[in-house]
């Protein structure tokens, strides 16, 4: 048997195999189809593909991230329909083949293409009906929901399409004097595109030869007011005779009323006889059933399948690309709960709470446990794969009883920031949910729902943890479940994260409420290198802080030790480093009779962190020392990369940068090694400042490029804010002032957005470096600021160096350029 794939883009992107709907999760796979769909038969270079998803700024790792989602789509489609070539590689990329199924956009052109031919034969009725066809494919938009800021030019062709349509049918059915039908579809049309002369002149003759004379001069009036104040010109030569003819009621444009078409049915006709425009109810049925188009409909789908693609029309684009990572915000999937018994719908609802028992009493046994068990979470709501740990089926089945519950009007549907589907329950839905589940399902059900829940999140939290610092990077759980679905559903970590940040959050409190302190402290570890990443430093602090007042109410000295370093880690980032020594410091006294080596080892880090910026740089060298033999203990290979990045910054600032240079190519080796591209891209930042250390400032410039590209593919905002900081650096060191200063000026907004004022007051100081390197006027002022800064933040070493610039550029000549050499001296003592 062979299995048909059914595409729609003329609205929401939807694929069905032989009808029943395939839901694709990863949003970059969605734009990867799209792309490929929207250009039949062609290659699409993997460039093409990466701008398309990236929005034309790719990470280096696009190419692999590409041929990933090709993959997985390649897998879907022979998993889930047993279809196999569809997508093929060719040179210079990919190229998907259509043949044998069905996609809308090929019917369009089909049905547009003979819908003019028709009209021009003079053929009204068939054209009538073509012109039907081609505009009842369309449901939305264009790729309804998804971004077309890339393909713009593209989305606007096929929409102009439609539009022209539109118009074409309007000027059909007034040739078949269907009047009142053209003032239907045309009236919105017009008011959408005020200067489309020629659907403005239909409209106005639709208006007269329907006895509406006044409305038809109003329609001339209100033209020619647009016309003329936006485009300062007169209407054209049509419009003009038109409306002499309206206003001299010409006899030959006398309104005529048509009778009912001979094949419609006098029960089903629309007042005054008409039919309505395309897409609207002709009336109200007597008898319920397919209508005899449909038939029709489903044999002209059937001949698309098994005949040759036609010939493209003018309107077909060119090239289909640049498709961004949403969906539409509310899947338009066919309910398959079966329909509440007649007597229950004969008469109307009373109120909410009757359509919610009628909607539960209609359910599956499992839609309905799943139903009542999802409700007891404390959660804003879940995702498709909540039914995977409550009821211990597949993500399919899970998205499949949730559709379930959306048709039974007892969730809603809301669409995420990076394009994936969630659920949420309604007030009225959850209360009757939860006071179903506490008569029909056991505190121990309810348990073990919890229970389950937290232990597939910490499951995914890790793994998310894993891709982005590698094996070992934390403790797996005990219990770890998904199996390889896990890896599929955090394919992106970082946009699952975003999903799931308001659940994260919610979750470690009910942990924590329930006596779940333990899954609660290690949730908030897991999510830790996320908050870091997207600055989300309000939830971090937070959640650890529930997380450490769980620990202690049970008595629980590994976890509160854990969530202490949490919290002195944050205080790391937010640059208060006295506080984060003394958090540090009882968080070891928590851990040091544990067996968590690796929480030890991250401990003596951060500890050598806070020393090194408070300027203990000797104390600094030996907690790191200390800490690099925990972690090879611990076979932590991400932390030991961290840590021997961390002694070669301690090395430079001591004044040996060739040993520096030393300790951050091996620390990159091993991130290699621990599979970990942020731990690779703060290790290439550690070498450039290097080399920097050492005077090799064009090889640090060429590493700083990569520090870049890597921070800003995987989202990481201070990470690009850093990268750019040492190019700006790099580049005034060389005397290229101004290409430093364009890139500087972008770390400084970069830095202000996530609120690191010690970032921003460095910046400030290679500012005033490339300034007076160009000789500009007041370059020493801003350092007065970016002192008071780094004695604010306790910074005695940078506060230092800016005293020492303000002084040596406060005494020179404002409008010499200053060698780069000289400036880099003074920033190099401490």
């Amino acid at each position: 048997m062979t299995v048909c794939l059914s595409f729609q883009v003329l609205g929401p992107l939807k694929v069905r195999v032989d009808g029943r709907p395939l839901l694709l999760r990863s949003a970059r796979q969605r734009t990867v189809l799209a792309v490929l769909l929207l250009t039949p038969g062609r290659a699409v270079s993997v460039d093409a593909l990466a701008d398309a998803v990236w929005h034309g700024r790719p990470p280096v790792t696009a190419r692999n991230q590409i041929a990933i989602c090709v993959s997985a789509l390649r897998k879907t489609f022979r998993d889930e329909a047993g279809v196999d070539g569809l997508i093929e590689t060719q040179l210079p990329g990919y190229v998907l083949h259509r043949e044998g199924h069905y996609v809308d956009v090929a019917d369009l052109y089909e049905s547009a293409a003979a819908a003019r031919a028709a009209a021009e034969a003079g053929k009204v009725d068939e054209a009538a009906a073509r012109f039907e066809d081609a505009l009842a494919l369309w449901s939305g938009p264009v790729l309804d929901g998804m971004d077309d800021s890339v393909l713009s030019g593209v989305v606007d062709r096929i929409t102009e399409l439609r539009t022209n349509l539109t118009e074409e049918y309007a000027a059909v059915q007034l040739r078949r004097g269907r009047y009142r039908s053209v003032v239907e579809s045309l009236g919105p049309l017009v008011a959408e595109h005020p200067l489309r002369e020629d659907a403005r002149a239909v409209l106005m003759r639709a208006y007269h030869l329907s006895g509406r004379r006044s409305e038809a001069l109003d329609c001339y009036r209100e033209g020619r007011r647009i016309l003329v104040a936006e485009l300062g010109v007169e209407p054209g030569a049509e419009l003009r005779e038109l409306h002499r003819t309206v206003l001299e009621g010409d006899a030959r444009t006398q309104p005529h009323t048509p009778s009912v078409p001979a094949q419609r049915r006098p029960d089903t006709a629309r007042p005054h006889d008409e039919p309505g425009p395309p897409g609207t109810p002709a009336g109200i049925p007597l008898q319920h059933g397919p209508t005899a188009t449909e038939p029709a409909r489903s044999h002209r789908e059937t001949d698309l399948r098994t005949t040759p693609e036609p010939a493209p029309t003018h309107e077909e684009p060119a090239l289909w690309y640049g498709l961004a990572n949403r969906e539409p915000s509310r899947p338009r999937e066919e309910p398959d709960t079966p329909a509440p018994p007649p007597e229950e719908t004969a008469a109307p609802l009373a109120g909410e709470s009757d359509a919610t028992r009628l909607g539960y009493r209609a359910l599956s046994p499992q839609a309905a446990r799943l139903y009542r068990q999802v409700s007891m979470l404390d959660v804003p709501d879940v995702p498709e794969w909540i039914g995977c740990p409550v009821l211990g089926v597949t993500p399919d089945t899970s998205g499949r009883l949730l559709n379930r519950l959306v048709a039974a009007g007892l969730l809603e549907v809301r669409a995420t920031r990076a394009g994936t589907t969630r659920f949420r329950l309604p007030d009225e839905a959850r209360r009757f949910a939860r006071d179903r589940c506490l008569a029909e399902d056991t505190p121990q059900d309810r348990e073990q729902t919890l229970d389950r829940v937290l232990t597939a999140v910490l499951t995914l939290v890790h793994t998310a943890q894993e891709q982005l610092y590698g094996k070992g990077a934390g403790p797996a759980p005990a219990e770890p479940v998904l199996g390889d679905t896990a890896g599929e559903l955090v394919a992106d970590p970082i946009e699952w994260f975003e999903d799931e940040r308001e659940t994260l959050g919610a979750l470690v409190a009910q942990a924590v409420r329930e006596g779940r302190t333990e899954r609660a402290w290690h949730l908030v570890a897991g999510a830790v290198p996320f908050y870091e990443t997207r600055n989300y430093l309000d939830d971090w602090c937070r959640t650890a802080e529930l997380a450490l007042d769980g620990a202690r109410r049970t008595g629980d000295t590994r976890g509160a030790g854990t969530m202490l370093r949490s919290l002195g880690t944050l205080a790391i980032y937010q640059r208060r480093h006295q506080e984060a020594r003394d958090l540090l410091r009882t968080a070891l006294d928590h851990l040091e009779d544990t067996d968590d080596i690796q929480g030890r080892a991250i401990v003596r880090r951060n500890l050598a962190v806070c020393a090194r910026f408070l300027g203990d740089l000797a104390e600094a060298a030996r907690c790191c020392e200390e800490s690099l033999v925990l972690f090879r203990r611990a076979e932590d290979n991400s932390g030991l990369s961290h840590a021997l990045g961390l002694l070669a910054q301690i090395e430079i600032e001591q004044g040996n940068p060739e040993r520096g240079v030393s300790l951050s190519n091996q620390a990159i080796e091993v991130s290699y090694e621990a599979g970990s591209l942020r731990s690779r891209t703060q290790n290439l930042y550690r070498l450039a400042e290097g080399l920097l250390g050492a005077g090799r400032c064009a090889q640090a410039e060429r590493i700083c490029h990569d520090v870049v590209g890597l921070a800003r593919g995987q989202g990481d905002r201070l990470g690009e804010a850093y990268g750019l900081c040492a190019l700006g650096e790099a580049q005034w060191r060389q005397d290229e002032p101004c290409k430093a200063r364009a890139g500087l000026l972008r770390a400084l907004r970069l830095a202000q957005e996530v609120g690191d004022r010690f970032l921003q007051a460095r910046i400030v100081v290679h500012l005033a470096c490339a300034e007076a390197v160009r000789g500009g006027p007041g370059a020493g002022e801003p350092l007065d600021w970016a002192q008071r800064e780094f004695r604010t933040l306790g910074a005695p070493a940078w506060e230092r160096r800016a005293g020492r610039l303000r002084e040596v550029l406060g005494a020179q000549d404002a409008s010499r350029p200053v060698e780069g050499s000289v400036l880099a001296g003074l920033l190099a003592d401490r």
